[in-house]
């Protein structure tokens, strides 16, 4: 970044968009240094929760149609002390068993000893021994972008680890020594609000790996839906993905609003193809493709609805993004 030679602001908040009429003129941020103005030609909300583009009064959904109900949070958290080869034997002896520990889960629910909103322990071994990864905690029904929310659900998230840490040791072969090692900084987000854009993702989409001609990033992840309600976390198998599906610049830009543009999980996208292009990979794809649209877009003195999508993908593809026409060799791979 510094290379690059942009000004960066640790230590701030967002406070509020400048406007003026339909369209966007910057940032007002407050931080140590009290309260400033930032004016800019385009601005990218990266977010994840739409914070800036909703306060700029851009249209929003938030969580399924039918009720507007999110995914649910998750505290994630690490432990440590496992004994690997203890886990490894109760593999090879259960090798039937669809996800790890699945059938004493299923037990210990009858029992009434697992009493979380979960149809299994998502638990997952990192690099370094007796070391797992868990995914597993979940805090329903709140909203993602309410402090007393926000504030709840930590709270919730971290006694529902420790309730978890009593669970594995009384029951998870391996784990009858593990240790806290840590947990995450703050409460894990899966879906917030996401825009109305010029294009709409849907599930259609990816499941056909539909073509549009301003594709800027392929994906290939699929649609993961942690219940809003129940306790399963669906992968969706009756409406599997293409193996390559490929992302529309559009969904990156209100329909309404200029001077503006998003990357990340607000994008425009049903909550079904959010589900799958809510991840990590899939942001930094799209980050990328806002940041060359907003530059192409300044270059040529434009707005973003409407620059040339050849010079975005010539550029991308020139900074090393896969695009369409790297489809044939990843298929051979």
């Amino acid at each position: 970044m510094e290379e690059s030679r942009v000004t960066l602001y640790f230590h701030s908040m967002f406070l509020r968009p400048l406007m003026e009429d339909n369209k966007v003129n910057g940032i007002i941020i407050a931080n140590k240094s009290g309260i400033q103005a930032i004016r800019a030609k385009i601005t990218i909300d990266c977010s994840a929760d739409g914070d800036f583009v909703n306060g700029a009064g851009v249209e929003m959904k938030t969580g399924r149609k039918q009720d507007g109900l999110t995914q649910p949070m998750t505290m994630f958290f690490r432990v440590a002390g496992v004994n690997d080869e203890a886990v490894q034997n109760y593999v090879k002896a259960d090798a039937e068993e669809k996800h790890l520990f699945s059938s004493i889960i299923e037990v210990q629910r009858k029992n009434g000893n697992w009493t979380l909103n979960r149809d299994k322990v998502g638990i997952y071994r990192e690099p370094e021994k007796g070391v797992w990864r868990v995914n597993t905690s979940r805090i329903q029904g709140l909203n993602g972008t309410d402090v007393k929310d926000l504030t709840k659900a930590e709270i919730e998230g971290r006694k529902q680890v420790f309730n978890l840490m009593d669970f594995f040791h009384k029951y998870l072969p391996g784990f009858e020594n593990a240790t806290l090692l840590d947990t995450g900084v703050q409460i894990g987000i899966r879906e917030t609000r996401r825009i109305v854009g010029i294009y709409t993702l849907t599930a259609e989409d990816l499941t056909t790996g539909r073509d549009f001609e301003d594709t800027i990033a392929l994906y290939g992840y699929p649609i993961d839906i942690h219940s809003p309600t129940d306790g399963s976390t669906d992968f969706n198998n009756s409406a599997q993905t293409a193996n390559i599906y490929r992302l529309p610049y559009r969904i990156l830009i209100p329909e309404k609003v200029d001077g503006l543009m998003v990357a990340g999980r607000c994008v425009s996208a049903t909550h079904e193809a959010l589900g799958a292009i809510r991840v990590m990979p899939c942001a930094f794809a799209l980050g990328h493709a806002a940041g060359v649209g907003a530059s192409v877009a300044l270059k040529e003195k434009s707005q973003p609805r409407n620059v040339k999508i050849s010079v975005i993908q010539k550029v991308l593809e020139e900074q090393n993004a896969v695009l369409p026409k790297h489809i044939a060799s990843l298929n051979r791979q």
